[in-house]
Protein backbone atom coordinates (compact mmCIF):
# COMPACT_ATOMS: atom_id res chain seq x y z
CA UNK A 1 0.00 0.00 0.00
CA UNK A 2 1.34 3.05 -0.62
CA UNK A 3 2.56 5.73 1.89
CA UNK A 4 -0.39 7.99 3.12
CA UNK A 5 -3.21 6.20 0.81
CA UNK A 6 -6.20 5.70 2.62
CA UNK A 7 -8.22 2.25 2.31
CA UNK A 8 -11.89 2.12 1.31
CA UNK A 9 -14.30 1.50 3.89
CA UNK A 10 -17.25 2.30 6.18
CA UNK A 11 -14.98 3.37 8.52
CA UNK A 12 -12.62 5.94 6.68
CA UNK A 13 -13.06 9.22 7.80
CA UNK A 14 -14.01 12.61 5.95
CA UNK A 15 -12.71 15.20 8.37
CA UNK A 16 -14.06 14.92 11.66
CA UNK A 17 -16.93 12.83 10.78
CA UNK A 18 -16.99 9.63 9.77
CA UNK A 19 -18.18 9.20 6.22
CA UNK A 20 -21.12 6.78 7.94
CA UNK A 21 -22.63 9.33 9.84
CA UNK A 22 -22.43 11.35 6.36
CA UNK A 23 -24.52 8.22 4.44
CA UNK A 24 -26.84 8.02 7.38
CA UNK A 25 -27.84 12.08 7.05
CA UNK A 26 -28.30 11.76 3.32
CA UNK A 27 -30.24 8.82 3.69
CA UNK A 28 -32.05 10.88 6.30
CA UNK A 29 -33.09 13.77 3.94
CA UNK A 30 -33.56 11.19 1.13
CA UNK A 31 -36.23 9.65 3.29
CA UNK A 32 -37.50 13.50 4.03
CA UNK A 33 -38.26 14.36 0.60
CA UNK A 34 -39.68 11.06 -0.80
CA UNK A 35 -42.06 11.27 1.69
CA UNK A 36 -42.87 15.00 1.45
CA UNK A 37 -43.05 13.80 -2.05
CA UNK A 38 -45.55 11.13 -1.58
CA UNK A 39 -47.93 13.08 1.06
CA UNK A 40 -47.75 16.35 -1.12
CA UNK A 41 -48.83 14.62 -4.28
CA UNK A 42 -51.92 12.55 -2.58
CA UNK A 43 -53.23 15.28 -0.49
CA UNK A 44 -53.27 17.64 -4.10
CA UNK A 45 -55.32 15.21 -5.98
CA UNK A 46 -58.09 16.59 -3.92
CA UNK A 47 -57.43 19.77 -5.58
CA UNK A 48 -57.19 18.41 -8.88
CA UNK A 49 -60.18 16.17 -9.00
CA UNK A 50 -61.83 19.39 -8.35
CA UNK A 51 -60.63 21.27 -11.26
CA UNK A 52 -60.66 18.05 -13.30
CA UNK A 53 -64.31 17.32 -12.31
CA UNK A 54 -63.22 13.69 -11.55
CA UNK A 55 -65.94 11.59 -9.57
CA UNK A 56 -65.69 10.20 -6.00
CA UNK A 57 -64.68 6.58 -7.82
CA UNK A 58 -61.96 8.39 -10.04
CA UNK A 59 -60.25 9.57 -7.40
CA UNK A 60 -59.99 6.58 -5.74
CA UNK A 61 -58.70 5.35 -9.15
CA UNK A 62 -55.64 7.84 -8.73
CA UNK A 63 -55.00 7.59 -5.26
CA UNK A 64 -54.96 3.75 -6.33
CA UNK A 65 -52.02 3.95 -8.97
CA UNK A 66 -49.63 5.33 -6.55
CA UNK A 67 -50.03 2.21 -4.49
CA UNK A 68 -49.89 -0.31 -7.87
CA UNK A 69 -46.82 1.25 -9.07
CA UNK A 70 -45.25 0.84 -5.41
CA UNK A 71 -46.09 -2.48 -5.06
CA UNK A 72 -44.84 -3.32 -8.09
CA UNK A 73 -40.63 -3.36 -7.93
CA UNK A 74 -40.74 -3.61 -4.02
CA UNK A 75 -38.97 -7.50 -5.24
CA UNK A 76 -36.59 -5.91 -8.32
CA UNK A 77 -36.17 -2.80 -6.18
CA UNK A 78 -34.24 -4.84 -3.42
CA UNK A 79 -32.48 -7.53 -6.27
CA UNK A 80 -31.30 -4.14 -7.63
CA UNK A 81 -29.93 -2.83 -4.88
CA UNK A 82 -27.92 -5.92 -3.58
CA UNK A 83 -26.95 -6.18 -7.73
CA UNK A 84 -25.61 -2.40 -8.25
CA UNK A 85 -25.55 -0.67 -4.94
CA UNK A 86 -27.93 0.76 -3.00
CA UNK A 87 -26.67 4.95 -3.77
CA UNK A 88 -27.89 3.87 -7.27
CA UNK A 89 -31.37 2.28 -7.13
CA UNK A 90 -32.21 5.06 -4.24
CA UNK A 91 -31.47 7.72 -5.95
CA UNK A 92 -32.77 6.33 -9.47
CA UNK A 93 -35.85 5.86 -7.72
CA UNK A 94 -36.14 9.19 -5.88
CA UNK A 95 -35.26 11.19 -9.32
CA UNK A 96 -37.92 8.78 -11.29
CA UNK A 97 -40.62 10.06 -8.36
CA UNK A 98 -39.90 13.40 -8.36
CA UNK A 99 -39.75 13.96 -12.20
CA UNK A 100 -43.52 12.05 -12.22
CA UNK A 101 -44.26 14.23 -9.48
CA UNK A 102 -43.50 17.34 -11.27
CA UNK A 103 -45.62 16.14 -14.65
CA UNK A 104 -48.14 15.38 -12.75
CA UNK A 105 -49.57 18.73 -13.16
CA UNK A 106 -49.44 18.58 -16.83
CA UNK A 107 -50.51 15.00 -17.72
CA UNK A 108 -54.04 15.31 -15.71
CA UNK A 109 -55.46 17.27 -18.60
CA UNK A 110 -56.71 13.63 -18.63
CA UNK A 111 -57.50 10.86 -16.25
CA UNK A 112 -54.92 8.45 -17.99
CA UNK A 113 -52.61 10.51 -17.83
CA UNK A 114 -52.65 11.41 -14.43
CA UNK A 115 -52.80 7.72 -13.42
CA UNK A 116 -50.04 7.15 -15.76
CA UNK A 117 -47.71 9.79 -13.60
CA UNK A 118 -49.06 8.35 -10.17
CA UNK A 119 -47.83 4.82 -11.36
CA UNK A 120 -44.55 6.13 -12.37
CA UNK A 121 -44.24 7.74 -8.98
CA UNK A 122 -45.11 4.63 -6.89
CA UNK A 123 -42.25 2.69 -9.21
CA UNK A 124 -40.08 5.44 -8.58
CA UNK A 125 -40.71 4.77 -4.84
CA UNK A 126 -40.91 1.33 -4.77
CA UNK A 127 -37.27 1.21 -4.54
CA UNK A 128 -36.98 3.15 -1.02
CA UNK A 129 -37.23 0.54 1.27
CA UNK A 130 -34.78 -2.19 0.31
CA UNK A 131 -32.13 0.54 -1.16
CA UNK A 132 -32.07 2.32 2.49
CA UNK A 133 -32.06 -1.32 3.96
CA UNK A 134 -29.09 -2.28 1.53
CA UNK A 135 -27.51 0.82 2.50
CA UNK A 136 -27.86 0.54 6.19
CA UNK A 137 -27.22 -3.29 6.41
CA UNK A 138 -23.57 -2.34 4.46
CA UNK A 139 -22.25 1.25 6.50
CA UNK A 140 -23.99 0.12 9.91
CA UNK A 141 -21.73 -2.00 12.89
CA UNK A 142 -23.91 -4.17 14.51
CA UNK A 143 -24.07 -2.61 17.37
CA UNK A 144 -25.55 0.60 16.63
CA UNK A 145 -28.23 -0.74 13.93
CA UNK A 146 -31.48 -0.61 16.15
CA UNK A 147 -30.42 3.04 16.82
CA UNK A 148 -29.38 4.12 13.03
CA UNK A 149 -32.10 2.74 11.65
CA UNK A 150 -34.27 4.15 14.20
CA UNK A 151 -32.75 7.88 13.21
CA UNK A 152 -32.86 7.30 9.27
CA UNK A 153 -36.36 6.52 9.12
CA UNK A 154 -37.33 9.55 11.28
CA UNK A 155 -36.76 11.26 8.39
CA UNK A 156 -39.86 9.88 6.71
CA UNK A 157 -42.22 10.84 9.45
CA UNK A 158 -40.17 14.39 9.56
CA UNK A 159 -40.88 14.08 5.81
CA UNK A 160 -44.64 13.65 6.36
CA UNK A 161 -45.36 16.39 8.74
CA UNK A 162 -43.45 18.75 6.71
CA UNK A 163 -45.91 18.21 3.71
CA UNK A 164 -48.66 18.39 5.96
CA UNK A 165 -47.88 21.23 7.86
CA UNK A 166 -48.30 23.78 4.75
CA UNK A 167 -51.04 25.55 3.60
CA UNK A 168 -54.58 23.82 3.19
CA UNK A 169 -55.75 22.36 -0.02
CA UNK A 170 -59.29 22.78 -0.66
Amino acid sequence: MLAGAVAASPRRRCGWWATRYAVFAALWLGLLLAYCIRVIASTTVGAIAVERGLSSAQKGYVLAAFFTGYITLQLAGGYAATRFGGVWVLGAGVLVSAVATIATPAAATSLAGLIIMRVVAGLGQSCIYPATHALLAAWTPEAERSIVVATVWSGAFVGTTVATVGPAVP
